[in-house]
């Protein structure tokens, strides 16, 4: 892969964590579910970066 491409997959992954971080910390939404909302995406997020990375 290019460096553009990756740059661009970096781009769209952050920009879905801050999603996820918005939508599990919003009012309306049970507390407990934050740490697991945003801690399984970060998980996915690098299992799906390591390998476009190689």
């Amino acid at each position: 892969m290019s460096i553009g491409m990756l740059l661009g997959w970096e781009l769209v992954l952050t920009a879905l964590f801050l999603f996820t971080i918005f939508i599990a910390t919003r009012r309306g939404t049970p507390a407990n579910l934050a740490p697991f909302a945003i801690g399984g995406f970060l998980f996915v997020a690098h299992l799906v970066d390591a390998h476009l990375g190689d």
